[in-house]
């Protein structure tokens, strides 16, 4: 199993490289990419002041942790439930981690290491 941070190269080059190894994402990092679209949605002061947008936020970063059976209609509830004001970050998961990451690479609810460094994990 290879353990990589989301750099579309080295996903490519891992998978042209290693097409029989199981290739993860790092969950300290998609956590990082959900929070740095925080930031640059301007939801930062949400975030850290409305308890409903931060849980829901910190959701769409548990997603990683569901079965991958249960991912979709784990998203859509999110999605149902969370506030209006974070309908941008929403979009933006629906639009790259549940459209054009493949699943099984940010997905981490079968696998015992999810960092590619132990101390971020």
């Amino acid at each position: 199993m290879i353990t990589s941070d989301f750099e579309p190269a080295l996903i490519k080059t891992v998978a042209n490289e290693f097409p029989n190894t199981r290739h993860i994402g790092c969950n300290f990092h998609f956590v990082n990419a959900i929070y740095r679209q925080i930031q640059h949605l301007g939801l930062v002061t949400d975030y850290r002041n409305d308890e409903c947008v931060r849980s829901s936020a910190r959701k769409l970063m548990a997603l990683a942790l569901v079965p991958i059976d249960k991912l979709e209609l784990a998203f859509q509830k999110v999605a149902r439930e969370s506030p209006r004001s974070l309908k941008p970050l929403i979009d933006y998961f629906n639009r790259y981690w549940m459209t054009k990451v493949k699943w099984t690479l940010w997905n981490v609810s079968n696998v015992e290491l999810r960092t590619n460094n132990i101390v971020e994990g």
